[in-house]
């Protein structure tokens, strides 16, 4: 199973817009974090997420 990391991404929520980490499984959204990550292969994102 590899995870995909997007990190710095700038995520639209229903209630607020957040800085954070988004997390991918097999294709899925697996975990939306606030904040980055220093995880080796995290993807730096310059997009919205």
């Amino acid at each position: 199973m590899t995870d995909t990391i997007l990190t710095n991404a700038l995520m639209v929520l229903a209630q607020e817009v957040v800085h954070g980490t988004v997390t991918a499984t097999e294709g899925r959204i697996a975990r939306v974090d606030q904040g980055g990550t220093a995880v080796a292969g995290a993807i730096a994102s310059a997009a919205t997420c």
